[in-house]
């Protein structure tokens, strides 16, 4: 999973029931971590039986400076 790929975790968040038993939402924002990294600890959790479709990924970027 993440830890495992060096990647920190900034936050999450739950979406959606959470004690009727259907699906959920959840958010994890990341601490700035290498894209390859990223990508692998995807493939991992994407394998997980919990997960029940695709995680998505969307990267953004803060200026340095």
């Amino acid at each position: 999973g993440l830890a495992d790929n060096g990647i920190g975790i900034e936050s999450v968040i739950q979406r959606g029931p959470s004690a009727t038993g259907e699906p959920v939402t959840v958010v994890v924002w990341t601490h700035p971590s290498p894209e390859s990294a990223v990508r692998e600890a995807l493939k991992r959790i994407d394998t997980g039986p919990e997960v029940l479709s695709p995680t998505r990924v969307l990267r953004i970027e803060e200026e340095v400076g």
